[in-house]
């Protein structure tokens, strides 16, 4: 190999591994909201991940390492940095390591064994009637373009994983790394038997048995058939899991529009009633009225409030959230709950009415649960921008005790539908990230709030 050829392969190795890392920072710094600092957080990262690879591939041609534990040692780097470097949970920057991780071994392996396969086959071509093995270079050139292949991999499998990274359980995300990672395990372990002269032979028993084009032709066809098993097995059980995710949600959000409906009807049926019976109540008032009997008078007027569900009737802007919070008034009185509603809907609010009763009902009965004196909801337009707040003061145990020891995570209950809870709680999640707004959580001294913002680009 003349010395140009080596340096102008050693050029396409740096920029081949310079664009892979440009790729997954870009991948992490957008799916993993961003790294520790901003952009610096990301430039750390590409500059950590860019030393690891060229102190690993240095280290490798100083010292003999056996393949499998050299690739062991470069994912453990690889999920160790994203760890460090970014902020999302801690399950969520394992899935996307994970992720990435699986896409680098499945492309790059598949691309190097079928540019190999290709290199084979021309060298065949020129050098007719010879034994027409790969050379070094000829194994260097394969694995650079592959790298390529790997880049144009990552790009274009942000788009279709993007919704992955949003919304989920963390044990939804733990469940979805575990089998990547087998997958991973199962290409290497076969990438460590080709590394160490296991190969697929052409003719056991004939008189090829020793010729090397044919062996290394069928190994690397044998590399590529397992990697794209792999990659069709990988695919189908990510998005098999994303699509029993999405069917569960659709579950939960067609229960939450029953519930939603049945609270209306529920509401208007009531006050139904009372103006079909107001007639002969105005009368029986009237009767007591003439005869000065105001106890009676007085009591009958109360039962008609109960029956109605009147007392200090929420004005909002919206019937529906009046209906909620008429609702969750009356069971935070049956809990001796004392409730502070000040909630106004401006007329431009970007929620519509049914993703404001996810929010406002899953918020309050967080709240009602563990609420030890108080609820406190307000809500209205701050600054062009529609701002809520939940409020209770809280003992510390229970529900919200376990939200103090887990801050920043979506999924806490201590209910015995816990898992459906959760789920609930991950709607509130998934309602602001659709409107794109913020959700701040504060918890000290006894005190318990959850505030939500949506942005005025959300307004119509």
């Amino acid at each position: 190999m003349s010395r140009e050829f080596f340096w102008g392969l050693l050029l396409l190795h740096l920029l081949a591994d310079g664009g892979y890392v440009w790729a997954l920072t870009g991948f992490f710094g957008r799916r993993l909201k961003d790294a520790r600092g901003g952009r610096g957080g990301r430039i750390a990262f590409a500059g950590a991940l860019t030393g690891a690879l060229l102190v690993m591939g240095a280290v490798q041609e100083i010292w003999y390492i056996p393949f499998f534990l050299a690739a062991a040692i470069r994912h453990a780097l690889l999920i160790g940095l994203v760890m460090l470097f970014f902020m999302a949970e801690p399950e969520k920057k394992l899935f996307g390591a994970v992720l990435a991780m699986t896409v680098e071994v499945l492309a790059g392996n598949f691309g190097n064994s079928l540019l190999s396969m290709v290199t084979l086959c021309v060298r065949k071509w020129f050098m007719e009637g010879e034994n027409a093995s790969v050379s070094l270079w000829g194994n260097a050139l394969p694995a650079v373009l592959a790298r390529g292949g790997v880049i144009l991999a990552v790009c274009l499998s942000e788009r279709p994983l993007g919704e992955i990274f949003s919304g989920r359980m963390k044990r939804w995300y733990v469940l979805l790394s575990l089998p990547l990672l087998f997958i991973v395990a199962v290409v290497d372990l076969v990438n460590y038997g080709a590394s160490v002269g296991i190969m697929v032979v052409s003719d056991v028993n004939g008189p090829d048995y020793w010729n090397e084009y044919d062996n290394e032709i069928f190994s690397h066809l044998g590399i590529c058939i397992v990697t794209a098993l792999s990659m069709c097995a990988a695919g189908v059980y990510v998005s098999g899991m994303n699509r029993i995710w999405l069917e569960q949600q659709k579950k939960e959000r067609y229960r939450s529009q029953l519930d939603f409906y049945r609270l209306l009807e529920e509401q208007y049926g009531q006050m139904e009633r009372l103006r079909h019976d107001m007639k002969n109540h105005l009368i029986a008032l009237t009767g007591l009225w003439k005869n000065r009997e105001w106890n009676k008078m007085g009591d009958y007027l109360t039962r008609m409030q109960e029956a109605g569900d009147f007392g200090e009737e929420e004005a909002t802007g919206s019937r529906a959230v009046d209906a909620l919070l008429c609702k969750k008034r009356r069971q935070a009185e049956e809990q001796g709950i004392r409730w502070e509603c000040d909630v106004r809907i401006p007329r431009d609010c970007p929620a519509d009415e049914f993703d404001l009763c996810v929010l406002m009902g899953n918020l309050l009965d967080n709240a009602l649960t563990g609420a030890q004196s108080y609820v406190r909801i307000r809500a209205g337009a701050v600054k062009k921008c529609f701002l809520l707040e939940v409020e209770n003061n809280s003992p510390g145990g229970g529900l919200q005790g376990d939200f103090l020891r887990n801050a920043g995570k979506v999924r806490y209950s201590t209910k015995k539908n816990a898992g459906e809870h959760g789920i609930g709680l991950l709607n509130v999640r998934g309602t602001v990230e659709k409107y794109d707004g913020i959700m701040n959580v504060e918890a000290g001294d006894g005190i318990f709030a959850v505030s939500l913002l949506l942005p005025p680009a959300s307004f119509s």
